[in-house]
């Protein structure tokens, strides 16, 4: 069986944030077993989960009083490691893009490591749950470990299909270094959005793609951090086409 765990002392990471532009600040902190995965803002504190997530533009996590806009890299790099438990003070309305991966996240877990705590029992996904919409679906189905599939056709580098299951290795091998993949910015730019996106934390131009598919392992990715809502999980999240609100939609549905 897992172990909890949490961070072995305190990092701080601070940026510009990929979609308001703004500067932000993160200090992620050890934390209690059992305390989960919590936000703090200056209004509040959000208990991550599946009444807290939602996505649009892009995930984020809301409270009563604040959200935190962004935090897909960061809680697919604490999946990866099996962070169960550690506390996110925010300064500001997003998490700080850094170079755009999980990458920059695992860099700053591996700095202060990791503490192991007691036994963690997964949720079992025993019957197969799912979500729909026009162009897609997203399922959990039952499994002997935790997987995420992925199936998109949304145009290039974001067309494919891959499986992986929940591997700290693997996730540093084949996803940890997939980057946004943003080649109509000009385009979201101008209608207001994306406005701290750029060539140094996103894929822009198609000859920028690191591998034909880093769009789809970069949904991979996504999908593992948005998976840390539900925590722990023994099953498989399939995401096939349609956006990652699927996804959400799914886990408040699990959850209720």
């Amino acid at each position: 069986m897992a172990l909890r765990r949490t961070l072995a002392a305190s990092f701080t990471r601070e940026g510009i944030g990929a979609h308001g532009g703004e500067t932000c600040r993160i200090e992620a902190r050890p934390a209690a077993w059992g305390a989960g995965i919590v936000f703090e803002t200056e209004e509040e504190t959000i208990r991550l989960g599946p009444a807290t997530l939602e996505v649009g533009d892009c995930a984020a996590v809301f409270g009563e009083l604040s959200e935190v806009a962004a935090p897909e890299a960061l809680l697919a790099a604490l999946v990866a490691v099996g962070v169960t438990d550690v506390t996110l003070k925010v300064e500001g309305q997003e998490l700080p893009a850094l170079d755009g991966t999980a990458g920059a996240w695992l860099t700053a877990i591996d700095e202060v490591g990791l503490s192991e705590g007691p036994a963690v029992a997964p949720r079992v996904i025993a019957e197969p749950a799912v979500v729909t919409s026009d162009d897609g679906y997203a399922a959990l189905v039952p499994g002997d470990a935790c997987e995420v599939a992925v199936r998109l056709d949304a145009g290039e580098g974001c067309t494919g299909e891959g499986l992986l299951p929940l591997d700290e290795d693997l996730f540093r091998t084949e996803l940890a270094w997939a980057r946004p993949v943003a080649l109509d910015l000009v385009e979201r730019q101008a209608q207001g959005g994306w406005i701290g996106t750029h060539e140094g934390n996103a894929v822009t131009t198609a000859e920028a793609l690191k591998t034909p598919d880093e769009g789809v392992r970069r949904a991979m990715l996504e999908a593992l951090g948005l998976l840390a809502a539900l925590g722990p999980v023994q099953g498989r999240l399939e995401w096939v086409g349609g956006g990652a609100e699927l996804c959400a939609a799914l886990f408040r549905s699990v959850d209720g």
